[in-house]
């Protein structure tokens, strides 16, 4: 039975924590995002002279600790899939956790289904794509192998999240090739015409490419992973963060929320490996905050 992915996370997470006394503002908040918001953290305090009390401990706690007042405010990842809290707080998007999925340039498949990621990738029992012909493909593609590579980098979840959405939770192939970083998987794709990879971040340089995906639904279209759509929810290999702020505390704390999404932060996110909302969506969220 597929479990939960806040359950996942709640069992992946760690303790991350860092304490002020005497604060003014007290957050509680994902540990997968915890080390990139540090700087804008320090930023608004430097610049409000307030000081903000936080503790990166995971989602579930996170979310306990607002329940319980033990937080004024928390940054929850929460999966498309899962019910979002909406009755209770003010959810405002921040960033996504994305999975991309690509292969070597020389490739000319520029598309797949979560089903055929699942039939190249899961170890359960079903149909297997094992080559390229199985596509349709024809030409020399059609006789490689399927060669599996993902990212698995330190404090990142995107396998998890790759096998909770594309692999109904079941485990990745055991021929798969695991590196820890993206040059490492690009390197490898760019070296094997029948390579395929997922990874944390989007592939650099011609010699690879990022395939759109699609749910395999009859009508469905593949999108490809840009800020639009991941925001939109077109792309389907993604998880959202947001800032969850408690209805019963009336106003948001709207000059922390504006600092963590300027630019600054955005950058930082991107530098960490995750992806932050388009400028615009940023920009227009800001100008909600002070109407």
């Amino acid at each position: 039975m597929r479990l939960p992915l806040l359950t996942i996370f709640g069992l992946l997470a760690g303790l991350h924590c860092t304490t002020a006394q005497d604060a003014t503002l007290r957050l509680a908040g994902s540990d997968l995002l915890g080390d990139s918001l540090e700087p804008a953290l320090g930023r608004y305090e430097e610049a409000s002279g307030e000081t903000v009390e936080f503790d990166f401990i995971g989602t579930l706690p996170a979310l306990t600790a607002l329940s319980e007042d033990r937080a004024d405010l928390a940054i929850l990842a929460i999966p498309t899939d899962e019910q979002l809290p909406e009755d209770k707080y003010k959810l405002i998007p921040i960033a996504y956790q994305v999975a991309f999925v690509y292969v070597n340039a020389g490739n000319p498949v520029i598309e797949l289904s979560l089903p055929q990621l699942s039939a190249m990738f899961s170890a359960g029992p079903q149909e297997r794509i094992e080559r390229w012909g199985q596509l349709g493909q024809a030409g020399p593609i059609s006789t490689r192998s399927v060669q599996l590579m993902v990212e698995d980098a330190p404090d990142s979840v995107v396998v998890e999240m790759f096998k909770y959405i594309a692999l109904d939770s079941r485990s990745i192939k055991s021929t798969a090739t695991v590196v820890t970083t993206a040059r490492e998987l690009t390197d490898l794709v760019a070296a094997d015409l029948g390579a395929i990879g997922v990874g944390n971040a989007p592939p650099t340089g011609g010699t690879v490419k990022t395939l759109s995906i699609s749910s395999g639904d009859s009508g469905s279209f593949a999108f490809g992973p840009t800020p639009e759509n991941v925001y939109y929810g077109d792309y389907l290999l993604r998880l959202p963060f947001y800032i969850a702020v408690p209805k019963s505390k009336g106003d948001a704390p709207k000059d922390f929320i504006k600092a963590l999404l300027s630019e600054e932060t955005a950058k930082e996110f991107r530098a960490a490996g995750f992806m932050p909302l388009p400028e615009n969506v940023r920009k227009r969220t800001i100008q909600d905050l002070d109407r």
